[in-house]
Protein backbone atom coordinates (compact mmCIF):
# COMPACT_ATOMS: atom_id res chain seq x y z
CA UNK A 1 0.00 0.00 0.00
CA UNK A 2 2.90 2.33 0.70
CA UNK A 3 4.54 1.87 -2.60
CA UNK A 4 1.56 2.27 -3.94
CA UNK A 5 0.74 5.75 -2.51
CA UNK A 6 4.56 6.46 -3.70
CA UNK A 7 3.08 5.59 -6.98
CA UNK A 8 0.10 7.95 -7.26
CA UNK A 9 3.12 10.90 -5.84
CA UNK A 10 4.99 9.92 -8.61
CA UNK A 11 2.88 9.76 -11.42
CA UNK A 12 0.10 12.42 -11.00
CA UNK A 13 0.19 15.83 -12.40
CA UNK A 14 -0.12 19.15 -11.33
CA UNK A 15 -3.41 20.48 -12.27
CA UNK A 16 -4.09 24.03 -12.89
CA UNK A 17 -7.40 26.52 -14.48
CA UNK A 18 -8.00 24.60 -17.68
CA UNK A 19 -7.01 21.01 -16.86
CA UNK A 20 -4.00 19.15 -16.09
CA UNK A 21 -0.79 20.38 -16.71
CA UNK A 22 1.85 18.00 -19.34
CA UNK A 23 3.35 15.28 -17.69
CA UNK A 24 6.92 13.55 -18.92
CA UNK A 25 6.83 9.94 -18.53
CA UNK A 26 10.39 8.06 -18.77
CA UNK A 27 10.12 6.24 -22.46
CA UNK A 28 7.39 8.56 -24.24
CA UNK A 29 8.30 10.93 -26.58
CA UNK A 30 5.99 13.71 -25.50
CA UNK A 31 4.34 14.78 -22.30
CA UNK A 32 1.25 12.99 -21.18
CA UNK A 33 -1.62 16.05 -21.85
CA UNK A 34 -3.17 14.35 -18.84
CA UNK A 35 -1.42 12.09 -16.34
CA UNK A 36 -1.42 8.21 -15.54
CA UNK A 37 -4.00 8.80 -12.33
CA UNK A 38 -5.62 12.40 -13.41
CA UNK A 39 -8.12 10.70 -16.20
CA UNK A 40 -11.92 10.24 -15.26
CA UNK A 41 -14.19 8.03 -15.55
CA UNK A 42 -12.61 6.41 -12.82
CA UNK A 43 -11.07 2.60 -13.41
CA UNK A 44 -9.93 0.42 -10.70
CA UNK A 45 -7.34 -2.40 -10.94
CA UNK A 46 -9.13 -6.07 -11.02
CA UNK A 47 -6.43 -7.24 -8.26
CA UNK A 48 -6.29 -7.39 -4.68
CA UNK A 49 -5.40 -4.04 -4.55
CA UNK A 50 -8.63 -2.39 -5.55
CA UNK A 51 -6.82 1.34 -6.47
CA UNK A 52 -7.30 3.27 -9.58
CA UNK A 53 -5.39 1.99 -12.44
CA UNK A 54 -3.01 4.15 -14.31
CA UNK A 55 -4.02 4.97 -18.13
CA UNK A 56 -0.33 4.61 -20.32
CA UNK A 57 0.02 5.13 -23.81
CA UNK A 58 1.74 2.32 -26.01
CA UNK A 59 4.66 3.25 -27.69
CA UNK A 60 5.22 -0.38 -29.50
CA UNK A 61 4.96 -0.91 -33.15
CA UNK A 62 2.04 -3.08 -32.90
CA UNK A 63 0.36 -1.00 -31.17
CA UNK A 64 1.44 2.67 -31.51
CA UNK A 65 -0.74 5.44 -29.97
CA UNK A 66 -3.22 3.30 -27.90
CA UNK A 67 -3.89 3.55 -24.37
CA UNK A 68 -4.14 1.04 -22.09
CA UNK A 69 -4.81 0.60 -18.40
CA UNK A 70 -2.29 -1.31 -15.75
CA UNK A 71 -2.14 -1.62 -12.09
CA UNK A 72 -0.06 0.70 -10.29
CA UNK A 73 1.58 -1.89 -8.53
CA UNK A 74 3.26 -3.50 -11.90
CA UNK A 75 6.86 -4.71 -11.19
CA UNK A 76 6.01 -5.43 -7.83
CA UNK A 77 5.74 -8.60 -5.84
CA UNK A 78 1.94 -7.33 -4.93
CA UNK A 79 1.44 -7.05 -9.09
CA UNK A 80 -1.46 -10.12 -9.96
CA UNK A 81 -1.20 -8.59 -13.64
CA UNK A 82 -4.15 -6.68 -14.66
CA UNK A 83 -4.02 -5.01 -18.11
CA UNK A 84 -6.88 -3.72 -20.56
CA UNK A 85 -7.02 -1.66 -23.74
CA UNK A 86 -8.79 1.19 -23.62
CA UNK A 87 -8.27 2.19 -27.49
CA UNK A 88 -8.90 0.16 -30.59
CA UNK A 89 -5.93 -0.97 -32.30
CA UNK A 90 -4.73 2.04 -35.31
CA UNK A 91 -4.67 1.81 -39.13
CA UNK A 92 -1.20 1.35 -41.21
CA UNK A 93 -1.55 4.76 -42.02
CA UNK A 94 -1.88 6.28 -38.57
CA UNK A 95 0.88 4.22 -37.32
CA UNK A 96 3.38 4.98 -39.47
CA UNK A 97 2.71 8.51 -39.10
CA UNK A 98 3.41 7.67 -35.35
CA UNK A 99 6.29 6.14 -35.84
CA UNK A 100 7.70 8.65 -37.77
CA UNK A 101 6.47 11.68 -35.64
CA UNK A 102 8.18 9.40 -32.56
CA UNK A 103 11.80 8.50 -34.45
CA UNK A 104 11.91 12.82 -35.49
CA UNK A 105 10.80 13.61 -31.92
CA UNK A 106 14.07 11.28 -30.52
CA UNK A 107 15.94 12.42 -32.54
CA UNK A 108 15.61 16.37 -32.18
CA UNK A 109 15.76 15.17 -28.27
CA UNK A 110 19.14 13.32 -28.87
CA UNK A 111 20.39 16.18 -30.78
CA UNK A 112 19.42 18.64 -28.22
CA UNK A 113 21.09 17.06 -25.93
CA UNK A 114 23.99 16.62 -27.84
CA UNK A 115 24.05 20.39 -27.96
CA UNK A 116 23.81 20.58 -24.31
CA UNK A 117 26.10 18.59 -23.81
CA UNK A 118 28.50 20.57 -26.24
CA UNK A 119 27.59 23.66 -24.63
CA UNK A 120 28.50 22.47 -21.00
CA UNK A 121 31.87 21.00 -22.74
CA UNK A 122 32.66 24.27 -24.37
CA UNK A 123 31.21 26.21 -20.80
CA UNK A 124 33.96 23.95 -18.56
CA UNK A 125 36.84 24.66 -21.37
CA UNK A 126 36.20 28.82 -20.88
CA UNK A 127 36.13 28.19 -17.36
CA UNK A 128 39.67 25.87 -17.09
CA UNK A 129 40.65 28.62 -19.61
CA UNK A 130 40.31 31.49 -17.16
CA UNK A 131 41.86 29.42 -14.22
CA UNK A 132 45.05 29.29 -16.90
CA UNK A 133 44.89 32.71 -17.26
CA UNK A 134 44.66 33.49 -13.64
CA UNK A 135 46.95 31.17 -12.55
CA UNK A 136 49.47 32.66 -15.23
CA UNK A 137 49.01 35.96 -13.74
CA UNK A 138 50.07 34.39 -10.41
CA UNK A 139 53.12 32.83 -11.82
CA UNK A 140 54.31 36.19 -12.77
CA UNK A 141 53.62 38.08 -9.84
CA UNK A 142 55.77 35.74 -8.29
CA UNK A 143 58.63 35.78 -11.03
CA UNK A 144 58.61 39.32 -10.74
CA UNK A 145 58.49 38.99 -6.25
CA UNK A 146 61.41 36.44 -6.56
CA UNK A 147 63.30 38.34 -9.35
CA UNK A 148 63.28 42.08 -6.72
CA UNK A 149 64.60 39.37 -4.12
CA UNK A 150 67.55 38.23 -6.14
CA UNK A 151 68.50 42.19 -6.66
CA UNK A 152 67.93 42.53 -3.29
CA UNK A 153 70.30 39.68 -2.30
CA UNK A 154 72.92 40.95 -4.87
CA UNK A 155 72.74 44.37 -3.37
CA UNK A 156 73.47 42.95 -0.14
CA UNK A 157 76.13 40.66 -1.12
CA UNK A 158 78.17 43.92 -2.63
CA UNK A 159 77.88 45.84 0.49
CA UNK A 160 78.96 42.80 2.44
CA UNK A 161 81.88 42.53 -0.10
CA UNK A 162 82.56 46.22 0.58
CA UNK A 163 82.62 45.83 3.97
CA UNK A 164 84.65 43.02 4.05
CA UNK A 165 87.30 45.29 2.36
CA UNK A 166 87.76 47.59 4.39
CA UNK A 167 88.04 45.55 7.15
CA UNK A 168 91.24 43.54 5.62
CA UNK A 169 92.51 47.12 4.59
CA UNK A 170 91.92 48.22 8.03
CA UNK A 171 93.57 44.73 9.73
CA UNK A 172 96.80 44.97 7.02
CA UNK A 173 96.79 48.75 8.58
CA UNK A 174 97.10 47.79 11.77
CA UNK A 175 99.97 45.11 10.85
CA UNK A 176 101.98 47.95 9.62
CA UNK A 177 101.57 49.69 12.90
CA UNK A 178 104.84 48.84 15.26
CA UNK A 179 104.21 49.11 19.15
CA UNK A 180 106.59 50.78 21.23
CA UNK A 181 109.46 48.32 22.63
CA UNK A 182 111.56 48.45 26.18
CA UNK A 183 114.27 50.04 24.01
CA UNK A 184 112.56 53.11 23.06
CA UNK A 185 111.18 53.95 26.42
CA UNK A 186 112.64 57.46 26.81
CA UNK A 187 112.65 56.52 30.56
CA UNK A 188 114.98 54.25 33.25
CA UNK A 189 113.23 52.74 35.98
CA UNK A 190 114.29 52.39 39.35
CA UNK A 191 117.24 50.13 40.82
CA UNK A 192 114.35 48.07 42.57
CA UNK A 193 112.90 47.66 39.29
CA UNK A 194 113.72 46.48 36.14
CA UNK A 195 116.15 48.58 34.42
CA UNK A 196 115.36 49.90 30.61
CA UNK A 197 118.11 52.07 28.87
CA UNK A 198 117.81 55.97 29.02
CA UNK A 199 118.86 59.25 28.06
CA UNK A 200 120.78 61.09 30.00
CA UNK A 201 118.32 62.78 31.58
CA UNK A 202 116.58 60.12 33.38
CA UNK A 203 114.45 60.14 36.54
CA UNK A 204 116.10 57.01 37.68
CA UNK A 205 117.15 56.77 41.47
CA UNK A 206 120.02 54.15 40.26
CA UNK A 207 123.34 55.69 41.70
CA UNK A 208 125.27 55.04 38.53
CA UNK A 209 123.36 57.98 36.67
CA UNK A 210 124.27 60.16 39.49
CA UNK A 211 120.88 60.64 40.52
CA UNK A 212 120.85 62.49 44.03
CA UNK A 213 119.61 60.16 46.72
CA UNK A 214 117.17 62.93 48.01
CA UNK A 215 114.95 61.90 45.04
CA UNK A 216 114.54 58.59 45.48
CA UNK A 217 111.09 58.52 46.54
CA UNK A 218 109.60 60.76 44.22
CA UNK A 219 111.25 58.74 41.17
CA UNK A 220 109.99 55.52 42.66
CA UNK A 221 106.70 56.80 42.32
CA UNK A 222 107.37 58.35 38.97
CA UNK A 223 108.29 54.76 37.61
CA UNK A 224 105.53 52.89 39.26
CA UNK A 225 103.38 55.48 37.31
CA UNK A 226 105.23 54.97 34.14
CA UNK A 227 105.03 51.20 34.21
CA UNK A 228 101.85 50.76 35.04
CA UNK A 229 101.47 53.34 31.74
CA UNK A 230 103.65 51.08 30.07
CA UNK A 231 101.67 47.59 30.78
CA UNK A 232 98.37 49.06 30.29
CA UNK A 233 99.16 49.94 26.09
CA UNK A 234 101.05 47.17 25.82
CA UNK A 235 97.94 44.75 26.02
Amino acid sequence: MAESSKRLSRWSGSTDVGGAAPVEVSGSPVPYRIGPLEYQPLVFCKCKCKMKAARWISWSLDNLGCRYYRCIDKNLEEDYGFFEWLDPPTSKWIKDLLLDLKDTVFRLKREMGEAVVDEARERHFEEVELINQCLQRQLLNMDAQLEAKDKELVKKEEELEAMQKQLDALEVKMKGMKKPTKSTLPWCLAASFTCFPCSSTCFCTNTSFGTPSGTISRSRSICQTLISTWKMSSQ
